[in-house]
């Protein structure tokens, strides 16, 4: 189809054309914006706080060497404790302490799963928690990772704003280093063999924003609409292709082959010479025979 049949075709049904673009709007506005009534939009997104830290799982003297006896010594005890504690800290009880020591009420924080070995965790990893989710304004959301071969676990934390993201992060840092002091005295662990959690400087903080992207929207807007377009075109062309072929069908069908066979044999054979015929004998016409000349006495004769 050209551009032009495309555009009368559209014309042709302009209404149909018209109701697509009102869903598009609709469509990009749904996603974008939450619409009360009368006619009232708040904007999905939203501005949180993000903080990130890291912390060194070492001894006391500050060797990163196993904690083990010289029988029992293994190069990969450290990064495998750092992984057992990101492990725990964020789920409780250790998370709630997180909450308790920021001021945060321990509902409305998230604990994130550790993203495994290597990874890197974040809050598409969380479960809601409560009544709360992760996709809350009010939610805060707590991930802890670790690294393959490093003694060194990183605390993520995405908040609020950045003043609650902030006293997150530190705050675990603070809970995790109280927590392994306890055991440590519960259990009656010497001092040269406990494990000391320090951290790498303070938290890092941020604001970003979260939340449907308005861009997107828009684009989703658009195909909707141009979706509602292609329909049309494609339903117009169906059904005008329909309709001329239940035409055709109305009349009866034409051997084009044979008929071409037949004019190249018409072409193709010599005019057949026409030969003189004389007519029949029985239908040669006579003419009578001339009277005898009478004499002058038999006139008179035949007078008298």
């Amino acid at each position: 189809m050209g551009a032009v049949v495309i555009l009368r075709e559209l014309w042709r049904h302009r209404i149909v054309v018209a109701l697509g673009a009102v869903l598009g709007i609709l469509v990009a506005l749904t996603m974008a914006y939450r619409i009360h009534l009368p006619f009232t939009l708040e904007s999905k997104s939203y501005e949180v706080g993000v903080a990130s830290t890291t912390a060194l799982v070492d001894t006391p003297t500050s060797q990163v060497v196993d904690l083990g006896d010289s029988e029992n010594n293994s190069a990969g005890a450290l990064p495998g404790r750092a992984a057992l504690i990101a492990s725990l800290l964020g789920a409780s009880p250790l998370k709630d302490e997180i909450a308790k020591k920021a001021g945060v009420d321990p509902k409305t924080l998230i604990g994130g799963s550790p993203s495994g070995v290597g990874g890197s965790g974040g809050a598409a990893d969380a479960a809601p928690v409560g009544t709360i989710s992760p996709k809350d304004s009010r939610a805060s959301i707590l991930t802890v990772q670790s690294f393959e071969s490093l003694p060194i676990i990183a605390v993520d934390v995405q908040a609020p704003d950045a003043g609650i993201a902030e006293r997150l992060s530190n705050g675990a840092i603070q809970v995790l280093e109280a927590h392994l002091n306890s055991l440590a005295s519960v259990d009656g662990v010497p001092a040269g063999r406990r494990l000391v959690v320090k951290q790498l400087g303070a938290a890092r903080v941020a604001t970003t924003k979260r939340g449907p992207s308005k861009i997107l929207a828009a684009f989703a807007g658009i195909f909707i609409f141009g979706l509602v377009c292609a329909a049309v075109v494609g339903v117009s062309w169906l059904a005008r292709s329909w309709r001329q072929v239940e035409a055709m069908e109305r009349y009866p069908q034409i051997d084009w082959d044979a008929l071409e066979e037949q004019q190249d044999v018409l072409l193709d054979d010599e005019p057949i010479p026409m030969e003189r015929q004389e007519p029949a004998p029985s239908a040669v016409v006579t003419p009578p025979p001339p009277e005898p000349a009478r004499s002058e006495r038999s006139r008179w004769d035949s007078v008298g």
